[in-house]
């Protein structure tokens, strides 16, 4: 199944610039870390909106180790993870 990670930054958060995220980011090890067995990072997006301010797209059997990979997070982003589906896949052949 595939699912997407919305991250919001989260209000009274101290702010996470680019620098901060990518070297804590850095330090999650994902996809090369400990869920890379079960879950698989399709792409990531860093946008330039708060709302959400980083994407993340999942493939996985297994949804909670989703949430526990973004509830890593929590203490600059409100995760939202939402099931999706290609849309490749909703058209007709």
């Amino acid at each position: 199944m595939l699912f997407v990670a919305l991250f919001k930054v989260r209000g009274g958060s101290i702010p996470i610039d680019i620098d901060k995220f990518r070297y804590r980011r850095g330090q999650w090890g994902h996809p090369e870390g400990e869920y890379s067995d079960v879950v698989k990072l399709v792409d990531e997006y860093w946008l330039q909106t708060e709302d959400p301010r980083y994407v993340g797209i999942f493939e996985t059997e297994e949804p909670h180790a989703i949430m526990e990979i973004v509830s890593r997070w929590e203490d600059h982003f409100e995760v939202t993870v939402v099931p999706a589906v290609r849309v490749e896949e909703l058209l007709p052949d």
